[in-house]
């Protein structure tokens, strides 16, 4: 009989998902750094009915200001081509004040160096093209999330093991 459904890795895959929604919050902070106050804009009204806190900023050096400010950013996305600083040179500097976020780098230029240096340099985990499709930059941005309390979760459980040992 043809397989008419799905995978059992994509099933495996659908399950541990929605296993992670359950136990994952769907909230934290988020800071957005373009030198385009219209996509700013938009970023915001697309993560108004989300549950995350949005910080936003005009500039890398702004980024970096709102960094040393405000704790516990998880996420931190990038554009790249901004004046002054680069989104790569951003990320690269958030390491220093924010090294648990997980990066972002958003650009519309096809610029395949640049992708190689946000994730080599600025450590970035994903590229996002603009113009984005909604649906996937919040999607992206769900698993993001995800990633940083997990990770965060897990540095917590291990610092609980070793006080017990």
């Amino acid at each position: 009989m043809a397989n008419m459904g799905k995978s059992t890795k994509e099933k495996y895959d659908n399950d541990v998902k929605d296993d992670l929604a359950d136990i994952v919050p769907s909230s934290g902070r988020i800071l957005f750094v373009d030198d385009e106050e219209n996509i700013l804009r938009a970023l915001r009204r697309l993560f108004m009915e989300e549950d995350y806190e949005v910080f936003t900023a005009a500039s890398g050096e702004g980024g970096l200001s709102v960094l040393e400010k405000e704790s516990n950013i998880g996420l931190i996305v990038s554009d790249q081509r901004m004046p002054k600083m680069s989104g790569v040179e951003f990320l690269e500097q958030s390491k220093k004040i924010a090294p648990n976020a997980i990066r972002i780098l958003l650009t519309g230029y096809a610029d395949v160096t640049a992708a190689v240096d946000a994730i080599n340099r600025g450590g970035a985990a994903r590229y996002v093209s603009k113009p984005w499709r909604d649906e996937e930059l919040l999607l992206v941005v769900r698993e993001c999330m995800q990633r940083y309390f997990l990770i965060n979760e897990n540095k917590r459980l291990q610092e609980v093991i070793r006080g017990k040992n």
